[in-house]
């Protein structure tokens, strides 16, 4: 049986770089991982293009034709305090699959990776749990304009499927948007200011955990290999989070909760 070949774009990100970490470790898969900026040394071969440049995309990933899935974890240069660009989300992402839609014979899969923002967390409060099938909420944005893209060029040859964990949370002190992370300089502030570890909230997402890199992987294989995931686009978005298996050590406070953000 031929091995699978991802092309995990992004992948030195947080996500891309656990999805090529977990699917190197398999005897079916071969990674090729796209950066902006290729790190110095790597496990296995990371390819440097300007996604945004279509010209660069076909003459860097023109001549990958043994590419079978396309695992999508990269976004446009942005800031916290402006929308996220539509169009160059888009383009990027359009750009990958010009690219090697005409090149790449095998290539069966597109796996996305999107967030909660696909739900409107960053709008304020939503409904929870949030659904695959939730409908969009406005105003439009780059996460829907990747689905419109893959719905209307997906076809006999390839399907696609999306991922969307609310969060990760990995062991690396370096990923600011890590939980662990985040946890650790709420508990340094609370320390500081002499105050008791509460949980800065309502007792309802404690029993829920965000994947790590290491769960997130096996589902996102899953979804590029399952049939019945690939044959229903509508249905392929999996949104991921499952009850915790420990109880956690955060107390609740006791009297009422801080301000949620």
């Amino acid at each position: 049986m031929s091995r699978l070949c991802a092309l995990v774009v992004g992948v030195t990100g947080v996500v891309g770089r656990a999805l090529a970490r977990d699917l190197r470790a398999r005897a079916d898969w071969e990674v090729i991982g796209v950066s902006r900026q290729p790190p110095a040394d790597s496990a296995h071969r990371v390819i440097g293009v300007d996604l945004a440049d279509p010209i660069d995309c076909r003459k860097k990933l023109g001549a990958l034709s043994n590419i079978t899935h396309i695992l999508y974890c990269a976004r446009a240069p942005h800031t916290m305090t402006v929308k996220e660009p539509i169009d160059e989300n888009v383009g990027m992402l359009r750009n990958v699959i010009d690219a090697l839609e005409g090149a790449a014979g095998r290539l069966t899969h597109v796996h996305i990776v999107q967030g909660s923002k696909v739900y409107g967390s960053e709008l304020g409060p939503y409904k929870t749990p949030a659904q695959e099938t939730d409908p969009r909420v406005a105003p439009y944005n780059w996460y829907y304009a990747q689905e419109d893209l893959l719905q209307a060029r997906a076809g006999e040859r390839w399907t696609w499927s999306v991922s969307r964990p609310p969060g990760v949370c990995e062991k690396e002190s370096a990923v600011p948007r890590s939980l662990a992370t985040i946890i650790a300089v709420y508990a340094a502030i609370c320390k500081e200011l002499g105050r008791p570890l509460n949980f800065p909230g309502t007792d309802a997402p404690t029993s829920l955990m965000p994947p790590a890199g290491s769960s997130l992987t096996p589902t996102s294989a899953w979804c590029c290999a399952t049939p019945t995931c690939r044959s229903c686009p509508r249905c392929a978005a999996l949104a991921l989070g499952w009850r915790a298996t420990t109880t956690s050590k955060l107390r609740r406070p006791t009297t009422s909760p801080a301000t949620r953000y």
